[in-house]
């Protein structure tokens, strides 16, 4: 039996090891590990403890032995291991697997992790080559119990797939939306135009939680909407009411009529319905002031891009809220003094922010920070904001590569804050994908693209970025044109040195009269690893 206080052994975990927690009395409960140690020899062991604290422990090792799994599967098949399914394993409660072919078995161990935790924040499916068929294969295993928000943009879930084929995958994936408690659902540059598109919609409409629905440039046109809102009426005596309060359906073929009848069919089913995204549909720009029915519902009508507001996430004042903007990048404890005794603080990091849940609870604003390296054990130095108040602490931490991973993550933290407070600061918007991007650990991509973002928010990011190291810079989708170039290219006395080994600059508005030497210019800006 190992002791609580004797747990410094050191043991390896592989795909082979095995845990298994069993109850005993007074709320004891003893956990048996088999696994090998250091010298690869296996070994048994029992830990006894309270079952909360042991629950922790048990989940921890289990997920452990999942991402071990993971790699392995990948590995064997000499296939790219995923750095943002890593993440998932290790930190986060956000599944980002855009861009990457679904896989059944290697989503199989994912889900297997998603089982043991139950909930998870986001879900980002993205551009995966996903069909509607593979969705409900992935929800029947994963068996998801709650998700927040669910990304499936830009994947083929219908393509050379008839109703009658696909009508009990949709039946499916819409009782695994309901079940899953889903909030935010995006459905963007998906075609729907046809007929499983309209028979999805009308189900998320009346079947789901869903509040936010976005279907943004998915091809519907004045027949879609015609044949959704006819399906819908069909089935009001059965389902009286929706839950959706925001509709985004930007970018599509939607006429003046559409909008007025999707409104009112909304506003029918939710008393509470807030508001419809119409930018970039077939409506002329004046129609307020010759419209009546836009007039009457000037509030629910947002002709401009939507654009999710941010707040300003460096100024909370509880974990809370913290929680809701930042995940935990680094759990551990450190040693510090306190009334000339030594205190150990076992702490949890929010990039800029330092929650100390115990001896007391604490949530530090991290404002400097500083690492010394000493011969017993390294020294971080900070300066923070404790209940509004200016407070040192010198804590030591008990590994080097920890303490140099803190400091790390912090500092990237303050390029963050830099970002909103120069967005704040000049009226602008906060790219909630900019921000990730800063405050994520193992984030690797910026965002940028965006139909509202501007070539200011775009060079501001470039400072920011200044001689670092971004894997993927993603300009797409930003309407930028040759006069953009110009401005850049104004505005630098140097290049810039972003390291990036992808940067794509799809579907912007550059054309033929594109001055060449002004657009190798901007590229100058940026060392392509290839």
């Amino acid at each position: 039996m190992i002791e609580e206080n004797a747990l410094l052994y050191v043991f390896n975990i592989n795909e082979n090891t095995m845990v298994e927690k069993i109850k005993k009395k007074n709320q004891l409960c003893e956990l048996i590990l088999k696994t090998v140690n250091k010298n690869k020899m296996s070994f048994s062991c029992s830990i006894l403890k309270q079952g909360k604290d042991l629950e922790l422990i048990c989940n921890k090792i289990i997920k452990r032995i999942l991402m071990v799994k993971y790699i392995k599967y990948f590995e064997s098949k000499s296939l790219m291991i995923l750095d943002n399914a890593i993440n998932f394993f290790l930190y986060e409660k956000i599944l980002d697997l855009r861009n990457v072919p679904y896989d059944k078995i290697g989503d199989g161990i994912i889900s297997l992790y998603i089982q043991n935790t139950c909930s998870v924040g986001i879900i980002d499916f993205s551009n995966r080559s996903m069909s509607i068929q593979n969705l409900n294969e992935y929800m029947d295993f994963a068996k998801i119990t709650h998700c927040n928000k669910l990304y499936l943009s830009n994947n083929p879930l219908f393509s050379k797939l008839s109703y009658d084929i696909v009508k009990k995958d949709i039946d499916g994936v819409i009782t695994h939306l309901k079940n899953m408690k889903l909030t935010e659902l995006y459905l963007d540059f998906i075609d729907l135009s046809n007929v499983c598109g309209e028979y999805i919609i009308c189900n998320i409409i009346q079947k789901t939680e869903i509040s936010f629905l976005s279907l943004m440039n998915c091809g519907l046109t004045h027949d879609n909407i015609t044949n959704i809102i006819n399906n819908i009426k069909e089935n009001e005596n059965e389902y009286k009411s929706s839950n959706i309060h925001y509709l985004n359906v930007e970018f599509n073929k939607l006429i003046y009529y559409d909008v007025v009848s999707l409104i009112k069919i909304l506003s029918k089913l939710n008393k509470l319905f807030k508001k419809i995204y119409i930018y970039g549909n077939l409506i002329q720009t004046d129609i307020f002031d010759i419209s009546f029915e836009f007039k009457r519902n000037l509030s629910i009508i947002e002709v401009k891009k939507y654009c999710k507001h941010v707040p300003n996430v460096f100024n909370l004042n509880n974990i809370k809220e913290v929680k809701d903007y930042f995940y935990c990048n680094l759990r551990g404890f450190a040693e510090t003094f306190e009334d000339d005794k030594i205190v150990y603080l076992y702490f949890e990091l929010y990039s800029c922010y330092m929650y100390v849940y115990s001896p007391e609870e604490r949530l530090y604003n991290i404002k400097k920070i500083s690492l010394l390296k000493k011969e017993e054990s390294p020294l971080i130095i900070i300066g923070a904001s404790l209940n509004n108040k200016e407070v040192t602490i010198r804590m030591k931490v008990f590994k080097l590569n920890i303490a140099k991973l803190f400091n790390i993550l912090v500092n990237d933290s303050f390029h963050g804050r830099m970002y909103c407070y120069e967005q704040i600061n000049n009226n602008r918007e906060i790219n909630r994908n900019v921000l990730n991007y800063f405050i994520y650990r193992g984030e690797n991509e910026i965002r940028l693209y965006d139909y509202n973002i501007s070539r200011e928010d775009i060079q501001c990011v470039f400072k920011l970025c200044k001689d670092k190291i971004v894997k993927i810079i993603n300009l797409n989708y930003c309407y930028m044109c040759n006069d953009d170039l110009s401005y850049f290219n104004s505005l630098k006395e140097y290049p810039y040195g972003i390291k990036v080994y992808k940067l794509s600059l799809c579907n912007n508005l550059f054309n033929s009269n594109m001055n060449l030497q002004g657009f190798l210019n901007f590229l100058s800006n940026f060392i392509i690893y290839l």
